[in-house]
């Protein structure tokens, strides 16, 4: 049965998960950016020391 003051809350639920799933792509690409930055300053360290 349909009430007269049912509503289709579908498109705006759409949009804050839209946003979500964008912050959490942009927080991974930082934390890969981070790790590779870390790997890269340990492995410069490293081979200064070596020499």
């Amino acid at each position: 049965m349909t009430w007269p003051y049912e509503n289709d809350t579908d498109t705006i639920g759409k949009k804050p998960a839209k946003r979500g799933l964008a912050g959490e792509k942009r927080r991974n690409l930082m934390a890969v950016a981070a790790v590779a930055l870390a790997a890269f300053l340990i492995c410069f360290a490293t081979n200064n020391r070596l020499s």
